[in-house]
């Protein structure tokens, strides 16, 4: 039952944002006005393993943890936390550092805004971000936490 429900939960957080994400960042983009590009994440894929995917920005989903308590008669809480992982690359440091917190906003957005989630989302929020020097370019990983908490009777 719990493995189940944890699928589903992860597939809904990603399916949702996938769906709803290209709208906030053409708008997001419209209105900062700098000409920094943003566009739709390239991979919405399941994992953690962000140094392997080759095309940038990326997001990845995973289940960080679960905990399962009883909560009244024959019913149970389930506290979901889920990880998403950005990724973007880019040649200017100040570009790269507006665009990853500009997804990870993004992605919080739409978690706090989408009626499906709203209800049994406590949070969402950016827990972590990284960057790394390359050759050419620069690389930012944002992480993003969201808590998803459910009762199922």
């Amino acid at each position: 039952m719990i493995s189940r429900a944890s699928e589903e939960i992860l597939y809904a957080a990603k399916n949702t944002i996938a769906a709803d994400i290209p709208a906030i960042l053409a708008t997001m983009q419209t209105e900062a006005g700098d000409n920094i590009p943003l566009p739709d994440f390239k991979i919405y894929g399941l994992g953690y393993n962000v140094e392997a995917k080759a095309k940038y920005p990326v997001i990845l989903f995973h289940q960080a943890e679960v905990e399962i308590e009883e909560s009244g008669q024959n019913a149970m809480s389930y506290n979901f936390d889920i990880e998403a992982v950005i990724a973007c690359d880019d040649t200017d440091p100040e570009k790269l550092t507006k665009k990853i917190m500009r997804y990870a906003e993004a992605v919080r957005e739409v978690v706090q805004r989408n009626s499906s989630l709203t209800n049994a989302c406590h949070y969402a929020k950016v827990t972590r971000v990284q960057y790394y020097s390359g050759e050419a370019r620069q690389l930012a990983i944002a992480v993003i936490t969201i808590n998803i908490f459910i009762e199922i009777a």
